[in-house]
């Protein structure tokens, strides 16, 4: 040990960057990549400044002014409308259906979030948006005005896509399915829907058909995230989605002929059961309380804790980069899905950006020696440190003993010494002139105070002391 010097960190402060992979619901920030690919031959334009009588001919340059007159107006090749600004589009026509889209996509220009939203004006508009026919719904935020009176879907969802869209205070269903079909629902939100009746107010509503949803935050709807109902042939496909704060997250018992796939998901946090009914298999997945009998695929693929969400309606996952340092307070959905990411609808790409510490050198100690002990399951109190559960199994040991006048260090040294013993960050140690360090913490049962250093000369001490400690 002789050749080598004892270099110690200890107050380990990271700082982490925390970029998103995937935009959830309707948002300014997406660009072209994340649309259709629109032109002046293949999409209608419509403007909150554009008109609808001879200034506008639909193109980007001279848009229309509303959506159902550029849908009259579109020719043929013409299979897109796209929306240029962020601003509202109230329905106005009267009739029962806001919208059909049949085959065709409606959407948010990119770097725009426009928002469709329900006139209190109109009359018995049970359905906001009808989709069928492989049409499609990008980047788009529906509003159900909460003072209207009528019980009101957002979307008739029979056949197509549902992308990037936030829906909100639909007073019967967010999305409600009860044809044939496919579905596919992907980076969504859908919240708040409102419960009118008794069993309404639900994020998703599927009575027949297939619904494929993935990358989906669907959350504090009055009655259920998502519900299935009915005898008709279903499958409901869950995938890296958030279903919480909902009455019932999923509910399936009044269904039959479902065959429902839960992966990478959390569904934690709904009020009564975030499942209820028999129907459903869940793998690498996160899920609370459950009245039922669902299939629960082996207890390393599924979680039955607390997820940790950042808090009231952030449904984003605890983590170093927001602040949350401590190893207790990290959410145990952090990079555990199929995939190795992490469980939810939230997915980030994390790097350490840098990392500041406090750090001093000694001379090697006269004697160490490493072991390996037994533990059982049990917390240890550690002073100055907070608790830790050990797990049953084995941990290593490393005992560090200085004896006499063989530790001479600075007066500089001794009291960073004395503050790593008080410090609550990890502690580091190395022995090979800095290049790589092992992770520890401090076992304080023996004690150390600063009167049992004695004073040598000028700014130097020694002292008798022997430090344990374990590896983390």
């Amino acid at each position: 040990m002789a050749d080598y010097l004892f270099n110690w960190r200890y107050g380990i402060e990271e700082t982490w960057l925390e970029d998103a992979i995937y935009n959830i619901g309707a948002s300014a920030s997406l660009a072209l990549i994340d649309i259709e690919n629109h032109t002046d031959e293949t999409s209608v334009y419509v403007s909150w400044d554009g008109d609808d009588d001879t200034g506008g001919d639909g193109t980007a340059d001279f848009p229309y002014r509303t959506i159902q007159y550029a849908r009259d107006m579109m020719e043929s090749g013409q299979f897109i409308i796209t929306i240029l600004d962020s601003n509202y589009y109230y329905t106005s026509d009267g009739i029962d259906l806001y919208f059909d889209l049949d085959g065709i996509i409606l959407q948010g220009g990119e770097g725009q979030k426009p928002i469709l939203r329900l006139d209190v004006a109109v009359a018995n508009q049970i359905t906001m948006i009808r989709l069928q026919n492989a049409g499609k719904i990008i980047n788009i935020e529906i509003q159900v005005d909460t003072e209207y009176g009528e019980q009101t879907t957002a979307i008739d969802a029979r056949d197509g896509t549902i992308k990037n869209v936030t829906i909100v205070t639909a007073n019967k269903y967010g999305i409600q399915k009860t044809t044939s079909g496919t579905v596919e629902i992907t980076n969504c939100i859908i919240k708040n829907s409102i419960n009118d009746g008794s069993v309404d107010g639900s994020g998703i509503a599927i009575s027949e058909g297939e619904l494929d949803i993935s990358y989906c935050q669907i959350t504090g709807n009055d009655y259920c995230g998502i519900i299935a109902t009915g005898t008709a042939t279903k499958t409901i496909t869950i995938d890296y989605s958030t279903i919480a704060d909902n009455q019932y997250g999923i509910l399936t018992s009044g269904s039959s002929n479902l065959d429902l796939d839960i992966t990478n998901s959390i569904i934690y946090k709904n009020k009564i059961y975030d499942h209820y009914g028999d129907d459903g298999e869940y793998s690498y997945s996160c899920v609370g309380k459950i009245q039922g009998s669902p299939t629960l695929s082996g207890v390393t693929n599924v979680i039955r804790t607390n997820p940790l969400f950042i808090g009231e309606g952030d449904y984003n996952l605890r983590s170093k980069y927001n602040g949350y340092g401590d190893s207790f307070m990290l959410s145990p959905c952090l990079g555990v899905s199929e995939d190795t990411l992490d469980l939810g609808c939230f997915q980030y790409t994390r790097t350490l950006s840098a990392r500041d510490y406090r750090s001093f050198t000694t001379y090697p100690p006269e004697n160490l020696s490493n072991s390996i002990i037994a533990v059982d399951a049990k917390f240890v109190t550690v002073k100055s440190l907070k608790s830790r559960l050990l797990s049953k199994g084995f941990i290593n040991k490393v005992d560090l003993s200085w004896n006499g006048d063989s530790n001479v260090v600075s007066e500089t040294d001794y009291n960073n010494l004395v503050l790593m013993f008080e410090s609550e960050g990890d502690i580091y140690l190395s022995i090979d002139e800095e290049t790589t360090y092992i992770k520890y913490t401090i076992d304080k049962t023996r004690g150390f105070k600063g009167d049992r250093c004695l004073l040598k000369q000028d700014n130097t001490y020694y002292r008798n002391i022997s430090l344990i400690l374990y590896e983390a």
